[in-house]
Order: C-alpha cells, then structure tokens, then sequence
C-alpha cells in the first residue's frame, strides 16, 4: 500500500489506477520509481501522462530522476 508521509512514500497526489498499477508493481517509495524509465512507467495499466507529472514532481522534490534521465544526466 502507498504511504503518504515525508520519509520518500509516494505522495498522495496519483490517482487511484496510478495509485493501484505502482502497488502491482511493486512500487511504494520515490527510490524505487526512479529506477523505472519513464517509458516502463507508461507502459503500467493506469499510468498515464498526466500520471507521470505527478510522479516526475514527486522525484524532482526528492532530487531524484525516472532512470532514462539519470542516464542522459537530466536534472
């Protein structure tokens, strides 16, 4: 389950189907997102662009990227 609080949860923001295809794949903290790219992340059933805004701002706040941009040296 997603947990909402300061400790590097995800934040509250994600939609249910966002909220539930992170859980189904296992993902419950902002570490753990950004080792997804941010094409893995599109492909989860519920994920989608508006999705991944929230998601991307949850790692920018973490000075974390999706891992594609971690690569490339984005952020």
């Amino acid at each position: 389950m997603l947990k909402n609080d300061n400790d590097g949860y995800l934040p509250a923001e994600p939609t249910a189907p966002t909220k539930r295809a992170l859980a189904e794949a296992g993902i419950t903290r902002v570490e753990q997102l950004a080792k997804l790219t941010e094409s893995d992340a599109m492909k989860l059933h519920g994920i989608g662009l508006n999705a991944i805004k929230v998601l991307q701002k949850a790692l920018v706040e973490r000075r974390l990227p999706f891992h594609d941009r971690q690569v490339k040296g984005i952020i």
